[in-house]
């Protein structure tokens, strides 16, 4: 059985017409209904919803749903136990996961910050550039990088990266029903 704690998600976009009685239905699906926040009553406005009994902290269904229909998103995940308070969004141009800790700073995932540091160890010189420059890793980034810049300077890369590595989430559209 799935753990369940709070969370909470933020939509928008434009929806379909027809497609709102799907989202109503996993609304009520989900317990999240109530006299005053169905779809339509959020046209104009970020549709918000929050579940303290969230399955997983997630609602997977929904998020599955605006996914599918370029609604985007943004769902705040209290702590639980061992896991720990996260913030993801979707939007049809990108998709985040920050991970938080207790006092709600943000966490930057180590692997991601090694794997930078290791692309700078590997290019030493501007002519390791083309061996690299369509790697599809790091590598590539940081060979397109040098490239671009005309320099090898493995700290301001690095600030680069962490800063791309630890986003704030997107301000979402109004919802909106289109014909």
């Amino acid at each position: 059985m799935a753990d369940s704690y709070w969370a909470e998600i933020k939509i928008g976009g434009q929806l379909k017409k027809d497609l709102v009685e799907a989202l109503t239905k996993i609304l009520d699906e989900l317990c999240l209904l109530g006299d005053e926040n169905n779809p339509e009553d959020f046209v104009g406005k970020v549709m918000s919803y929050e579940d303290c009994e969230a399955s997983n902290g997630r609602f997977k269904e929904l998020e599955e749903f605006c996914e599918t229909n370029n609604l985007s998103y943004v769902r705040n995940t209290s702590d639980y136990g061992e896991y720990e308070a996260c913030i993801s969004w979707w939007t049809p141009e990108n998709s985040n996961y920050t991970i938080l800790d207790k006092e709600c700073y943000q966490v930057l995932r180590t692997d991601t910050i090694k794997e930078a540091i290791e692309a700078t160890k590997t290019i030493k010189s501007k002519e390791d550039v083309p061996i690299y420059i369509n790697d599809t890793s790091i590598l590539g980034v940081y060979a397109k990088y040098v490239m671009e810049n005309n320099k090898l300077d493995a700290m301001d890369f690095l600030e680069k990266r962490i800063a791309e590595l630890s986003p704030t989430p997107p301000e979402l559209p109004v919802f909106e029903i289109i014909p």
